[in-house]
């Protein structure tokens, strides 16, 4: 009899416990969901935290949403002889919030008349990047090119290491690990992915407490490295003679990261080699936002054109 009842009572507490997870997952979701400024009744709101809840984490829709989808921006000068330009990154490369025409790709195929194919997309790192060299799919798509840019910012080693889902970005789609010396594409489950309290508590975490670390801050730098080098080796193995550059647009970047780039065969453009400051409201989209803004590519693009001899 008391075998049974400690056993119903362990029941109960594990359903309360999970009762406990659900609601504040939920309600988490509900303060993600309406901070993005989808401001929604409840009732939308738990329409779409079902969507979220039953999202298909695969590998192949992984694949679709990052190789074939199309909310990629247009490609630039597509017909043009001459030879073309991939950029990579986040919302940064892509133009978050800016018309098409205020872009770096769209400036970049003015300018030099190549085309230019912009493969970020908002939320997108380091591993998407990797993810895409990886795939045969995106060499179907996408022509031989003499230079790939990847544009950095100091937001991107943070990604590498909260391997969880926010709730309306794709950053995750892709996450490695590495094992034995090599970058692995990680098995994605539902709690990792789907628990959004973990992607709180991971980005709390990382923010407040890991990322004040010395440890924490040269072990993100030296996953960082890992991850651009492996992106270089996967170009060198599929398109010879195409060079691999990184474009540090915001963010501290030391002496030893650049030096390791370098000595791998990857050039590098930092903030030094800028005409501007990225940091002046000037040249970002708002008081409050960062991102940079089509004045600030104006200046930059020709410092990118001119390093390169485009």
């Amino acid at each position: 009899m008391k075998k049974n009842k400690f056993i119903f009572i362990f029941l109960v507490n594990i359903f309360l416990f999970s009762l406990l997870i659900f609601i504040l997952n939920f309600v988490l979701f509900f303060e993600e969901f309406n901070s993005r400024g989808h401001k929604h009744s409840l009732m939308k709101t738990i329409v779409e935290y079902r969507n979220f809840m039953s999202r298909d984490i695969s590998y192949n829709n992984s694949r679709q949403e990052l190789i074939t989808s199309n909310e990629f921006r247009p490609v630039e000068n597509e017909n043009s002889k001459k030879r073309p330009i991939i950029i990579f990154g986040c919302s940064f490369a892509y133009g978050g919030e800016l018309e098409n025409s205020q872009t770096i790709s769209y400036k970049l195929a003015q300018q030099t008349g190549r085309p230019i194919y912009n493969r970020a997309r908002s939320g997108l790192g380091i591993q998407h990047m990797l993810f895409q060299l990886r795939d045969k799919e995106f060499y179907k798509i996408v022509p031989k090119p003499e230079y790939v840019i990847y544009i950095y910012m100091e937001g991107h080693p943070l990604r590498l290491t909260t391997p969880v889902s926010m709730t309306f970005s794709n950053c995750y789609l892709a996450f490695y690990k590495e094992k034995n010396g090599e970058l692995v594409l990680k098995d994605r489950t539902f709690y990792s992915d789907k628990l959004l309290l973990g992607y709180y508590l991971s980005n709390f975490l990382a923010n407040n407490y890991l990322y004040k670390s010395e440890k924490y801050i040269k072990n993100a730098e030296r996953q960082s490295l890992k991850y651009l080098i492996d992106s270089k080796q996967e170009i060198d193995k599929n398109w010879k003679d195409t060079k691999f550059v990184v474009l540090f647009y915001r963010g501290f970047v030391s002496d030893f990261v650049l030096n390791e780039l370098n000595r791998n065969g990857i050039i590098t453009i930092t903030s030094s080699d800028f005409l501007i400051d990225v940091k002046d409201k000037k040249y970002t989209l708002s008081e409050t936002d960062d991102h940079p803004n089509g004045l600030a590519w104006d200046m930059i693009v020709p410092v990118i054109i001119k390093k390169l001899n485009l």
